[in-house]
């Protein structure tokens, strides 16, 4: 069933009705693990007490408590405000090897049998380190307790979302990166139930494996890794997934570059002001170069005027094109799929957001006859035009298309930025709405540059 939805969701027929029906076998899964509830999202973020993760961090040499201090809101949850100022580039934090959990760790306490024999759990980094996190939550005498107890007990993800929610974000490429992701962590924890038969004795029961639980310590990883380089076998850094306690605290603010980086040296992370922080400001990270769909789908939010932002738009060659096999292999000279997601971006004043890899795809696409075929061959390796006519049709089509892409929305950017404008919308749906105006204003922008293109070009023809 995961393989179908997953399949569907890549082919883009049928995947809705495909997810639905995988749904409902995960709530019945849910409702017959007695004892453990299904944990629906929730609109509000509890506050909780980090006094005793600060105080384990001091007892291991991370003490803190004199320059930092957790806040929190509802938008953002919790994070850390400083009691004392920063200037850019100061070291605000630095957190030890030691006190992580990772792969390494995994491996380590108990599942390297499991690990060493099974291929999912040697080619998915995140799950030895969901089981990890799972064995470690159940221990009464845990080394990293007090972190794990920090941890929130319900994550404000796309991943726990119902099925009318869901609906509010039919449209875009993120609802099917959303039941993807679901797809995927359903065939992990069927595959991991099965393999606990054999190995609970030394692990954990699999009546304490439930579904449940092990999307919370999916949601846990995805919303908080990193990756960390260690030395390998060969000698060589290799990297290895990660939950750093205190980093993880730190939110998001958009810049240019990562302020926080692992010294193999020191075996322990150094996290540096990104800008300067007066007293009582919270302090926060950049978590990289991560288009708003990347941010809402591990975790929770998207940022308004995300300069990293991106929509995607699905082509791929016909079966019925009758220089089908040519344009693949084509296609296949260029180091191009005959299906894929080419990426439109957010620009102004006119410039070009279509991606270079979709005009040389389309550039293919629209080809009708031998000749633009042979003359193809050195032109699309140099990027240039085939011919006035090919680029009337690729802008045509791709304007087409476009549209198309705006219709499938069940509401429009008008209708979106209205409900922003509530002032009782509920978390979800605010961060929602920010990025479905993103991607309806990148598609409507490249729809625009369409429209001109094709003005020049049919002008350039006359």
């Amino acid at each position: 069933m995961t393989i179908e939805v997953t399949k569907a969701c890549q082919e883009r027929t049928d995947y809705w009705e495909k997810f639905l029906e995988m749904d409902k076998k995960i709530n019945k899964l849910i409702r017959s693990q007695i004892g453990h509830k299904n944990n629906m999202i929730q609109s509000f973020e509890e506050e909780r007490n980090y006094d005793p993760f600060f105080n384990w961090l001091s007892e291991n040499g991370v003490d803190v408590k004199q320059d930092l201090e957790t806040t929190f809101n509802q938008d953002e949850g919790h994070g850390l405000k400083a009691k004392k100022p920063y200037k850019k580039g100061d070291l605000i934090v630095s957190v030890p090897l030691n006190l992580m959990l990772t792969n390494k760790t995994a491996v380590e306490t108990g599942i390297s049998l499991l690990v060493a024999k099974d291929e999912m759990f040697q080619t998915i980094q995140s799950l030895p380190l969901a089981l990890h996190l799972i064995i470690e939550r159940y221990k009464l005498k845990s080394k990293w307790n007090h972190y794990i107890n920090s941890f929130p007990k319900y994550h404000r993800l796309p991943l726990y979302w119902t099925i009318q929610q869901l609906e509010k974000a039919k449209g875009s490429s993120l609802l099917i990166e959303i039941i993807k992701q679901r797809a995927s962590i359903a065939r992990q924890y069927a595959h991991t139930w099965r393999l606990l038969e054999k190995f609970e004795d030394n692990l954990i029961k699999r009546d304490s494996f439930t579904y449940d639980i092990f999307r919370w310590a999916y949601a846990t990883i995805i919303s908080r890794k990193n990756q960390i380089p260690l030395i390998g076998r060969s000698g060589n850094p290799v990297d290895i997934l990660s939950l750093i306690p205190l980093y993880d605290l730190f939110n998001h603010e958009d810049g240019d570059e990562i302020t926080a980086e692992y010294s193999l040296e020191t075996e322990s992370i150094e996290c540096r002001a990104k800008r300067d922080f007066e007293v009582g400001e919270q302090i926060y990270m950049f978590y990289g170069h991560r288009s708003n769909m990347d941010l809402m789908l591990n975790s929770g939010f998207c940022m308004r005027n995300n300069k990293w932002d991106y929509n995607t738009i699905l082509f791929q060659i016909l079966d019925t094109d009758r220089f089908k096999e040519r344009k693949i292999k084509l296609l296949e000279q260029n180091n191009m799929p005959p299906i894929g997601l080419y990426v439109i971006y957010p620009t102004a004043n006119g410039e070009n957001p279509i991606s270079e890899e979709l005009i040389k795809f389309l550039r293919i696409f629209v080809i009708q006859n031998e000749s633009d075929l042979d003359k193809a061959q050195e032109l699309i390796t140099e990027n240039k035009p085939i011919s006035t006519e090919n680029e009337l049709r690729l802008y045509s089509l791709l304007g087409i298309k476009l549209m198309q892409t705006l219709e499938q929305y069940p509401t429009t950017l008008e209708e979106d930025r209205e409900l922003l404008r509530n002032d009782t919308i509920e978390h979800y749906e605010k961060h929602l709405r920010r990025l479905l105006i993103s991607e309806k204003e990148i598609l409507q922008n490249a729809l625009e540059f369409c429209k001109n293109q094709k003005d020049i070009k049919t002008r350039s023809k006359e």
